[in-house]
């Protein structure tokens, strides 16, 4: 992922062109760590623009990732927002809507018990944060903020009763 996004800033490609690119070349878990990476870049300045936040939905719808924008709050967060919730780690249990917790994992309303536990267990394989070692501790604590995100989710569904 280091290697592509170096690769991106000295493309001549349009933010079209490198998303297609991203979304037929990368797993779920790469695309976020992209979004996650620029969201970070989009932040560094201590506060984030509007014109910044619509290039980053831009991104996250074009990569696929829509549902999880919401959800996890990336595209709208302010910096000091996402240093609080980095800070806070989870959230306490029944703080998390139902539909956000959906769009964690990327359901819709009336989803069955069934595809929440196919979700979450799909999600926290593909997130968990051993699979990304390799690449250096920022790419972990990313891979840790998104499981706890998405672990916060399955909890606030068991809670409200739609998995058992």
């Amino acid at each position: 992922v280091r290697d592509l996004l170096k690769e991106a800033r000295r493309s001549t490609l349009g933010v079209p062109e490198l998303c297609e690119r991203l979304l037929s070349n990368y797993d779920l878990q790469a695309r976020m760590i992209v979004l996650d990476v620029l969201t970070r870049v989009a932040i560094a300045d201590g506060k984030m623009g509007p014109a910044e936040g619509r290039f980053l939905d831009e991104v996250a719808n074009r990569l696929g990732l829509g549902p999880f924008v919401a959800s996890f709050g990336w595209a709208r967060a302010g910096a000091e927002q996402q240093q609080q919730q980095q800070n806070r780690g989870p959230r306490p249990q029944g703080s998390v809507s139902i539909n956000q917790a959906l769009a964690t994992l990327g359901l819709e309303r009336g989803a069955s018990a069934e595809d929440i536990k196919q979700a979450w267990r799909r999600l926290s394989k593909e997130n968990h944060p051993d699979r990304v070692t390799h690449l250096g501790e920022e790419f972990r604590r990313v891979a840790e903020t998104r499981m706890r995100a998405i672990n916060a989710a399955y909890d606030a569904l068991k809670n409200a009763g739609l998995v058992s």
